[in-house]
């Protein structure tokens, strides 16, 4: 078994991984390492959680995983509201501001907006020659800024994303 922390400023998201390879993810806090207080118990079936996020404003999560998926999750009725198929693994996400949309990253080397309601991909972006690292919208939340394992930097408008 292997705990996996995801932080969210004061709130974690929790993947308990089972030798069944079938997880369950928890909402709760986190105090002195341990688990004091599930909300919201969560079931998927990734098999390696990579990044997770919490929602800004609404009662939704996200997950990422090298599996390929992206699985947006209901957090009021503990159920999934769309899953998201990926050519690649999934290395990182990032909310886009309060919006409905997501961004993420891959090991593909490219970063996709997907919409959290229906579960469709808007955009693509291109630039990178290796896996995605890390993603970060900027304090206007006009631009998504993307990090790679090549070494670079990209900077992608998103304003009609907002």
């Amino acid at each position: 078994e292997s705990l996996f922390i995801l932080h969210v400023e004061n709130v974690h998201l929790y993947a308990h991984a089972l030798n069944s390879c079938e997880g369950k993810i928890f909402l709760g806090k986190l105090s002195k390492s341990t688990l004091t207080s599930t909300i919201y118990p969560l079931i998927c079936s990734t098999y390696i959680l990579l990044t997770g996020k919490l929602h800004s404003s609404g009662p939704w999560a996200a997950t990422g995983s090298i599996d390929r998926t992206l699985v947006v999750w209901d957090l009021q009725h503990s159920a999934i509201r769309s899953t998201c198929e990926h050519e690649d693994g999934v290395t990182c996400l990032s909310w886009l501001g309060t919006s409905r949309y997501l961004a993420t990253g891959c090991v593909d080397g490219k970063v996709r907006l997907w919409d959290s309601l229906s579960g469709i991909c808007v955009k693509t972006f291109h630039g990178h020659s290796e896996a995605i690292q890390s993603l970060v919208v900027s304090s206007n939340g006009n631009f998504l800024i993307s990090v790679s394992l090549d070494g670079t930097a990209r900077v992608f408008e998103i304003d009609d994303f907002k």
